[in-house]
């Protein structure tokens, strides 16, 4: 009867009883408190024995209704779920299955005694498809996490709300600790606080984590491209008129001017560009991929090489000259 409520995704409740004579009381109303709490560990094992049943009681604690989806986007961002909880196996299991995370590919199933006992070897060709450990200890979770970063090489985030959870909490690469139902001790041991304690929330600071990852890279592309340019511009202009750059198309107070807006406007524009949902198709980055990837590198140096010659041309050439309409017995920027 336990197993099917089990299955069912309930958690089982056992209602029993015994009734105790005075004498048999593991504590009397007459001695010290210390005396007392004593006493009352030594005999609750006794009074714990030869009760009557009363009843099973199966108690549901059902899903929020976006977890669901919430795991679905997580899988299309190529983020894996695994579920580590204290519940029966089967219990755990049912509700793996309702939320989406334990599947036809992913469909493995140990409790923590089961992990624990394993190899080294043996939990590594594990883990790809375990998708739930239940029965764990916070001990369990953490020798998981271990496994996931040294042996896996894998970036680890881990959820929790208890002080036991706190060394799996700071072992991780990002521990995400229960803003209402966590201990204080999560809180400290964790990177980021949750703080309606919902999954979906893990979901939105993954997407606003890969768009701050991307606005940085553009900001460094945009900056690079725009000073490699002026920079080349400078050193050409420089030495095609003895050192010299009146030839230069706008003056030094112009060019602060032109910096104070690409390093403002520009900065603020790239800085808090909002995080779009295809983000959340495309695979994790790496830990040890740079802000400035190979591609990126690319195109600044196109970006910079264009934007160069186009200045050279209207700052050195006669056409140059008609475009920007100055006089021929002017210089290009130069000063009355």
């Amino acid at each position: 009867h336990i197993l099917k409520l089990a299955r069912r995704g309930l958690r089982t409740l056992v209602v029993a009883e015994r009734r105790v004579s005075p004498e048999e009381a593991p504590c009397k109303s007459d001695v010290s408190q210390e005396d007392r709490d004593d006493a009352y560990h030594q005999g609750i094992a006794d009074l714990e024995k030869n009760l009557t049943l009363l009843c099973i009681a199966g108690i549901q604690d059902p899903l929020r209704a976006e977890v669901p989806a919430a795991v679905r986007v997580c899988k299309q961002a190529g983020i894996r779920v695994r579920m580590v909880t204290g519940d029966n196996i089967e219990t755990a299991m049912q509700i793996a299955r309702s939320c989406g995370i334990m599947t036809d590919e992913y469909n493995v199933a140990v409790t923590g005694t089961q992990y624990r006992t394993m190899s080294d070897e043996e939990r590594v060709e594990a883990l790809p498809k375990l998708a739930v450990m239940a029965r764990s200890l916070p001990t369990d979770k953490l020798l998981m996490v271990r496994d996931l970063k040294n042996r896996m090489n894998e970036v680890v985030a881990v959820t929790g709300d208890g002080t036991n959870d706190a060394p799996a909490l700071k072992e991780a690469h990002v521990g995400l600790s229960m803003g209402i139902t966590g201990t204080e001790v999560a809180k400290e041991a964790s990177k980021i606080i949750i703080l309606d304690d919902n999954f979906a929330s893990i979901v939105a600071t993954v997407k606003w984590g890969r768009s701050v990852f991307k606005n940085i890279s553009s900001f460094l592309a945009f900056q690079l491209a725009i000073n490699v340019s002026a920079l080349t511009i400078t050193f050409v202009i420089a030495c095609t008129n003895d050192g010299s750059t009146s030839s230069f198309p706008i003056t030094p107070t112009q060019l602060i001017y032109v910096n104070l807006i690409m390093d403002s406007l520009g900065a603020l524009m790239l800085a808090t560009s909002p995080p779009e949902e295809r983000m959340m198709l495309q695979e994790p980055n790496s830990h040890e991929k740079p802000l400035l990837t190979k591609i990126l590198m690319k195109m600044v140096l196109a970006h910079g090489v264009w934007e160069t010659i186009v200045v050279l041309v209207l700052a050195l050439t006669e056409f140059g000259k008609d475009v920007l309409l100055v006089p021929d017995s002017a210089a290009v920027g130069s000063r009355e």
